[in-house]
């Protein structure tokens, strides 16, 4: 599977449970892959809090089921920790590009996985140059 192993970023999988019409066709066969074992999806604890904070204040229990199974049930996605390897990456990509520290830190735990991509709905990390870096826009955008 080398090659196939793509960091996703806390937005795309919020717009993937949550079916956001401008954003669920582009990224469906994202999940199709990784369900299939064609791709491995790699992403970050850090995205699992930050998915559940709207989930846990909406009280939201059918979501928070979504959001569980996916994180710590569908084999498709792999969740990594943030270690002090991760927080140091992070520290040098937020020092060269000043982007925001969860977004650092999520890059550095792509680098970290060896994720040949990084895969967001962020337009303001196309900046990256340290690893391959797809923003997915939302459908009907005009570039």
């Amino acid at each position: 599977m080398n090659g196939n192993k793509k960091f996703i970023d806390t937005n795309l999988i919020i717009y993937y449970l949550e079916l956001n019409e401008d954003f669920y066709p582009q990224i469906k066969d994202i999940f199709k892959k990784a369900e299939e074992g064609r791709i491995k999806l790699i992403t970050s604890s850090l995205s699992y809090m930050e998915a559940l904070i709207p989930v846990v204040k909406a009280d939201d229990i059918i979501l928070k089921a979504k959001y569980n199974y996916l994180f710590k049930g569908f084999e498709g996605l792999q969740v990594l920790d943030i270690d002090m390897e991760v927080a140091y990456i992070g520290a040098v990509i937020k020092a060269k590009y000043g982007i925001k520290t969860p977004d650092a830190l999520q890059v550095g735990c792509a680098i970290r996985a060896g994720c040949d991509e990084f895969l967001t709905a962020d337009t303001r990390l196309g900046i990256i140059k340290d690893i391959n870096v797809t923003v997915i826009r939302p459908l009907g955008e005009v570039i």
